[in-house]
């Protein structure tokens, strides 16, 4: 399985360098992260959904509720969703809630990025590209990496397109210490974590794309990005 899995990522990779490209290069520093929480029991949530701000990128997440597969959502339901929910110590909905989640500016910076589907999996990646320039003692990160699905306005019973996360992968970083006078070994440090995501069954992986960010071990995110396919010329 573990070779398969290296096979897929390497076809992946191959795949996307010579048709497009899949990352964040090219995408604006994310500042806002709207998470909206859904029950699968809720079908009237996804037909008329609270809506957040203009401003930032907007997650769906759609958590499996006690009805189990009798829940009129259940079929799109993520079980990661409640994982999230917990991470946020926060109880699930009965019905829909919105968790606003500001960016700190906090000078570190991350690149996204993913591949093809290929026999159900999708090549994906998170780095931490840039470091504060004072990062003198050892930081305890946590990568977070969602592996997303733009649903289209008017689209499956939606009036409003989402981003609707599909799988997620958290993952610890660990930043090495700088002395002050050798500031600059902490921005030369390359933090990388390569991983296929498994796809779910109905999923249209034309519309796939992935969203990060890393945070601290208090919960508050440095930084996010979200990735952008560019076609090759």
């Amino acid at each position: 399985m573990k070779y398969f899995l290296i096979v897929i990522f390497l076809l992946q990779s191959a795949f996307a360098t010579a048709q497009s490209s899949c990352s964040s290069d090219q995408t604006a520093a994310v500042k806002t992260i709207y998470e909206r929480f859904t029950s699968a029991d809720c079908e009237a949530c996804w037909t008329k959904p609270l809506i957040t701000g203009k401003l930032g990128v907007t997650l769906d997440w759609l958590a499996p509720s006690p009805a189990g597969d009798e829940a009129p959502l259940s079929a799109a339901a993520n079980r990661d969703a409640l994982l999230r929910l917990e991470n946020l110590k926060i109880t699930l909905p009965k019905e829909q809630l919105i968790i606003k989640t500001g960016v700190a500016n906090s000078g570190y910076n991350i690149r996204v990025a993913h591949g093809l589907a290929v026999a159900g999996y999708i090549g994906s990646s998170i780095e931490l590209t840039q470091f504060p320039k004072n990062l003198f003692a050892a930081k305890n990160l946590t990568a977070v990496l969602l592996l997303t699905e733009t649903i289209p306005k008017y689209t499956a019973g939606s009036p409003i397109e989402r981003t609707l996360v599909r799988n997620m992968l958290i993952e610890p970083w660990a930043v090495t210490a700088a002395s002050p006078k050798k500031a600059k070994n902490a921005e030369k440090q390359v933090i990388l974590t390569r991983r296929p995501l498994s796809i779910p069954a109905g999923v249209n992986h034309d519309n796939l794309r992935v969203f990060g960010w890393v945070q601290d071990d208090k919960g508050r995110v440095l930084a996010a990005a979200q990735s952008l396919c560019i076609e090759s010329k």
